[in-house]
């Protein structure tokens, strides 16, 4: 867990202050008038075919309860990429438990086969989940595969730590406590498979009657315990306030598992876990020797002191060991403190010459540091910072919006920090080679090519096409098709003829949408005069379309064509046939999911992502950056924060959420306001992104308290529910 989400946290219970006062919001309305002028000078043709009407601006504002529909679709906008992962996790579920299923026994007494049965298959689930648990913390291997643009576009990889790995290890750790309580069952009953105590690590008789259960129930015993120890100690409580304590529990509990499902993974006496572990050892152990031989710097610390804030330290570590995207993090290892490791945002543009973090002391570690700086230059300058990264963060796609909206609570703003010091650079440089007009007429030729195309081929009147291209209903077809595949592999673990046809209807139901897709998307293309520019975007969506669907087609006549042949010449080429289904099941979800994203435009922000030197010098068209602190007094990043104000393209807005409204400090720059009371999402989404911007995304992104972000989350959900308006919310999760 990163240090940075140790900030005051916001409770529900507490009621948000009243609308912005009326001199902000007059400010805001001027800007906007002025934004939207200079908008319309030089709109592309696509963007007059996007215009809204007056009555559509008039019926936005009216209060109206938005269909189930689109509340669906928003709230797949947004979190369809990790409610895909769940499902994802929710199939090495039932896979797993499936597999276990398939090497019992159950025909014993009475109750005693399906109490066999259900251990059985939860104790698959641990050893499987378990190797997924430990790959989903291989952050250097993530880092790599994120490095590859098609995977970026596909794989929601910013869920997968410690979003996915949060759930997992949850899961693992239930489905371990139902084993023990299964197996406890089984020994206290006398199961038919396992009737005594009986000593030895394994055996290698392939009987039931001769299993090394001294071994089993020793080793089941300590692997509870260090399952229970690991989950309780996980707990973010527990985490603020004794972080050694869930240190130490996370290094040597995972070790101590590891080592004992080895033993404890048995197949009739044999060990068996082993074939699952060894991958996930390799593909670990790979990712932190990659990371310590080309990603961890030793390096000095170049000045160490207290911030403007009291509490929180302001370290400068002298040069640069890597590239990193602002908003990204690095692990930091003191050892003259401790070996403990600890992630912290950085906190400075990439083009900085030394790497800079804000720490605030809320933890042992910190306050160690803390002191440190309180001790000057003599203290530190002898100590050495081991420094591991960069790591991955939601802002780091935050260059693909022309519009952005940063928001950061206490300490939990450091990834904003980087990024607006970033724009600051940008925001110079690109002021030296090109105009403001320039810049917003190449921004506009950009979302022509890369984003407004879309809304004119998928948003088709007719029904049919429009229910078709629901965001609702590509998410519900990938995760019906998933669990369909599963289901499927489940089912030939147990050598059931029904595992051939159980995909048919999920395949046929994907067919015949994306065959209407395509029809619909050559339809409108027809009737368009689209820009060159986006000659090569809508080819390449056809063609992942057209993939999709002829995918679709064939498996659904491949597995009807197993239905009409014999069994025996299923029985001679099962092995043939199951293999060739499972792989095209797998890559029809792999392009299902790939024609979703780019349906969505969600590929578009990794786009610029990919080529640095595309647009090298295009900095977004407005930030508006919130943060939210309890007083003035905890502004820790003030001093950078008015120089990076001198762009007029970057707002500060500073709740104080502490302070009434005469104990507001004076205003110190045009482009920072300071307000009393906590922020008013709805009116600062409403004034940030007003329809005139509507033709151009807003992104969203978020760090600090949860509760917080599920406030943020929620403006942004009714916002587009009542706008159509297309809002990308980011939030990090620190788990």
């Amino acid at each position: 867990m990163k240090e940075v989400a140790m900030e005051e946290t916001f409770t529900r219970t507490e009621s948000y202050a009243e609308a912005l006062s009326s001199q902000n919001k007059k400010h805001l309305d001027e800007n906007n008038d002025t934004n939207k002028s200079k908008s319309q000078e030089h709109d592309s043709p696509i963007k007059q075919m996007l215009s809204l009407s007056a009555p559509f601006h008039q019926r936005m504002h009216h209060e109206r309860e938005p269909s189930i529909w689109t509340q669906a679709d928003v709230y797949f906008h947004n979190n369809g990429a990790a409610v895909f992962l769940m499902v994802v996790l929710l199939s090495i579920l039932i896979i797993s438990v499936s597999y276990g299923v398939r090497a019992v026994d159950g025909h014993g007494e009475a109750g005693q086969g399906t109490i066999n049965t259900i251990g059985r298959g939860c104790g698959r689930y641990v050893t499987i989940g378990s190797a997924v648990l430990l790959i989903t913390g291989a952050r250097t291997f993530w880092m790599k595969l994120r490095s590859f643009a098609v995977l970026h576009r596909i794989l929601p990889f910013n869920y997968i730590m410690p979003f996915a790995h949060k759930y997992i290890a949850w899961s693992v750790a239930l489905a371990g406590i139902i084993h023990a309580i299964g197996q406890t069952i089984n020994f206290i009953r006398g199961d038919a498979s396992s009737p005594n105590l009986q000593p030895g690590l394994w055996n290698n008789k392939n009987n039931y009657m001769e299993r090394p259960t001294i071994q089993l129930l020793v080793t089941g015993i300590m692997l509870t315990m260090a399952w229970l120890a690991i989950v309780l100690t996980a707990r973010k409580k527990v985490r603020a306030r004794a972080y050694r304590v869930f240190w130490l529990t996370h290094l040597t509990g995972y070790s101590t598992i590891y080592i004992l499902l080895i033993f404890h993974g048995t197949y009739v006496g044999k060990p068996f876990s082993w074939k699952f572990l060894v991958p996930a050892f390799v593909i670990y152990g790979g990712s932190k020797i990659l990371q310590l031989f080309k990603h961890t710097s030793d390096m000095q610390i170049h000045s160490l002191r207290l911030s403007e804030c009291e509490g929180v330290v302001r370290m400068e570590l002298s040069g640069m060991p890597w590239q990193f995207h602002p908003g990204q993090y690095a692990n930091l290892l003191i050892p003259s403190i401790n070996h403990e490791t600890h992630s912290f945002s950085i906190a400075c543009a990439p083009d900085n010459k030394n790497l800079v973090f804000f720490i605030a002391a809320v933890g042992a570690w910190t306050k160690e540091l803390l002191s440190l700086a309180k001790g000057g230059p003599a203290a530190y300058e002898h100590v050495n910072v081991k420094v591991s990264g960069p790591f991955g963060a939601p802002t780091d796609n935050y260059f693909g919006f022309p519009r952005l909206l940063l928001v950061g609570s206490g300490v939990g703003a450091t990834p904003m920090v980087s990024v607006l010091d970033h724009l600051h650079n940008l925001y110079d440089a690109s002021s030296q080679v090109q105009s403001r007009s320039h810049i917003d007429q190449k921004w506009e030729g950009y979302m022509d090519s890369h984003f407004l195309w879309r809304k004119e081929i998928l948003h088709s009147k007719v029904p049919i096409f429009r229910f078709i291209n629901r965001v609702s209903t590509l998410y519900v077809q990938l995760y019906v098709l998933t669990l369909s595949v599963a289901l499927s592999i489940s089912l030939h673990m147990n050598d059931s003829s029904v595992a051939y046809y159980v995909t048919i209807p999920a395949e046929a139901l994907v067919a015949i949408m994306f065959g209407t897709r395509l029809v619909g998307i050559v339809f409108r293309l027809h009737k368009l005069k689209l820009p060159w520019t986006t000659i090569w975007q809508v080819s390449q969506h056809i063609m992942i379309t057209a993939a999709t669907f002829l995918l679709g087609v064939g498996l659904a006549v491949f597995e009807v064509y197993l239905a009409y042949i014999s069994d025996d010449e299923k029985e001679r080429n099962s092995r043939r046939y199951i293999v060739i289904q499972v792989v095209l099941e797998i890559l029809h979800i792999v392009f299902v999911l790939w024609a979703t994203e780019l349906a969505l435009g969600m590929n578009w922000p990794h786009k610029r992502h990919q080529d640095p030197d595309e647009d090298e010098h295009l900095p977004p068209k407005g930030v508006r950056f919130i943060w939210i602190v309890r007083h003035e007094s905890q502004c820790w990043w003030m001093e950078e924060l008015l120089e990076v104000t001198k762009n007029k393209q970057i707002v500060a807005d500073i709740y104080l959420t502490r302070q009434e409204e005469d104990e507001l400090p004076k205003s110190i720059s045009s482009q920072i306001r300071f307000h009393s009371g906590r922020p008013n999402f709805d009116d600062i989404i409403r004034d940030v992104y007003p329809p005139a911007y509507f033709q151009d995304p807003l992104g969203v992104f978020f760090c600090g308290s949860p509760a917080v972000g599920e406030h943020i989350s929620e403006a942004c959900d009714e916002y587009m529910e009542a706008s159509h308006a297309h809002v990308y919310f980011h939030e990090e999760h620190f788990g």
